[in-house]
């Protein structure tokens, strides 16, 4: 059995999108050959970096054995960034995007520097976001002569849901992500987009260094044949958050001569609008769809599984959507499953990179193959286009041309219709098979 250091600073029993990747590996290394042993945040700690943290214990149950897990406390992120004046400052000069690093860093040092001196690893992976704790990894790896593997659930450098401060911070989180990939032995991407991401902004890394590896599912999907019949209520359903925050894109949105003073040096390497990760878009379809056919209006029900955002309630406004919406907020993993399975669509979203492609794919998308029913993608050009078409289990809805998006809701809602699943495409992204892969690149640097 190999034993490796698996850094993963969000890791169950923490509930949240980026624990979900490093537990579901952590899960099946074992039947592999590789022994992880978990590094990640101390769970009593969580309310020191998270604002109303969410646990739930059943996300590793029954694998507890499979794997060693090592919780390092952190320094209170969240009390110091209360100071103004600080928290303004760790954002103007901070060029990891991030502050996860500087509150657990001597903690982390202490006790990797005592784990190792009795115990031996062959290898670190480490998993980002958070950006911040790469560096660590980094350090670790020279410092013990393990050989690293980043695994980057999100591109570092190109991730725009926010401008930097400034040019100079964007140049070092550029050099920053570089030494790291410099350093790594093979560097792991989610999307293929982020891939050729990557080798653009840093055409000095070997190219051989990049490999693929997406998200997947846990456990065999029951394919069927997905028939849809036109009926009297219709339900669609989403699952999760929508990453959006409206001040974030006023920000990158808005002319630099317009901004305040402190924002005026403010740099955008490409520009993301994220209001397409937020429903706005398919509100604003199904807003046309009833102008043009009011008799659907009774018909629709749109329900929300997740943390409710603030800007929520006015969106469901600005569109008259108040009968048409309901708002479950934040449900377990099981009840979210029973909610998927009730509902008639899924509604899948994705962010709009202008004059390029989004790479992002929603871990959602994964957890809708396995329920196997239809789903709305309201997606821009890029990445979650890419596997959903391959998937053929979709409808796919114009994002910008209302009228267009409404013509073709109706033809959704109306239309008896069948989709076939692309069974071997779809079972690509098993849980077990990815790991494999993620066991072949371990194997390659040892």
């Amino acid at each position: 059995m190999i034993n490796i250091l698996y850094i993963a600073y969000q890791f169950p029993p923490l509930n949240i999108g980026g624990s979900a990747r490093p537990a579901k590996f952590a899960k099946y290394l074992n039947d592999f050959g590789i022994h992880p042993i978990v590094v990640t945040l101390d769970s009593n700690d969580y309310s020191k970096v998270y604002p109303n943290p969410k646990s739930d214990s059943n996300l590793l149950k029954g694998y507890e054995d499979k794997l060693d897990v090592i919780e390092i406390p952190t320094e209170d992120l969240l009390q110091r960034s209360k100071n103004k004046i600080r928290n303004f400052l760790e954002i103007y000069f901070n060029i990891y995007r991030g502050n996860e690093k500087k509150y657990w860093e001597a903690n982390y040092h202490k006790v990797i520097a005592d784990y190792l001196k009795h115990n031996s690893v062959s290898a670190i992976l480490v998993t980002a976001p958070p950006f911040s704790i790469l560096p660590l990894a980094v350090k670790t790896s020279k410092t013990y002569k393990l050989p690293l593997i980043v695994d980057m659930r999100d591109p570092w450098t190109m991730w725009n849901m926010s401008p930097y401060s400034n040019y100079v911070n964007f140049l070092k989180a550029k050099y920053t992500e570089r030494a790291v990939f410099k350093q790594a032995r093979k560097i792991i991407a989610t999307s293929k987009v982020t891939l050729d991401d990557f080798k653009s902004l840093h055409p000095s890394i070997a190219k051989e260094k990049f490999v693929y590896i997406p998200n997947g599912f846990e456990h065999d999907v029951q394919f069927k044949s997905i028939a849809y019949k036109p009926k009297a209520k219709i339900t669609i359903g989403y699952v999760g958050s929508f990453y959006y925050t409206p001040e974030s894109r006023a920000q990158i949105m808005m002319k630099w001569y317009k901004k305040k003073a402190h924002r005026k040096l403010q740099y955008i390497p490409r520009k993301e609008d994220w209001l397409y990760r937020s429903p706005y878009m398919f509100f604003k379809a199904l807003h046309q769809l009833f102008l043009e056919s009011p008799e659907l209006e009774d018909r629709i029900c749109i329900r929300f599984a997740g943390n409710r955002e603030p800007w929520f309630d006015s969106m469901v406004s600005e569109y008259n959507l108040e009968n048409n919406i309901e708002h479950l907020g934040w449900i377990s993993r099981e009840a979210s499953l029973e909610f998927q399975a009730s509902c008639d669509f899924l509604l899948m979203t994705s962010a709009k990179v202008i004059g390029g492609r989004d790479y992002s794919i929603a871990g959602k998308t994964f957890e809708y193959f396995t329920i196997q029913k239809p789903i709305l993608a309201c997606v821009a050009d890029g990445a979650q286009k890419d596997v959903l078409e391959h998937s053929k289990m979709a409808h796919f809805i114009d994002v910008d041309n209302a009228k267009k998006a409404a013509k073709q809701l109706k033809d959704v809602f109306l239309t008896e219709r069948t989709l076939r699943p692309n069974e071997a495409y779809i079972n690509s992204f098993k849980v077990e098979e990815l790991t494999k892969q993620l066991t072949d690149v371990i194997k390659s640097v040892i």
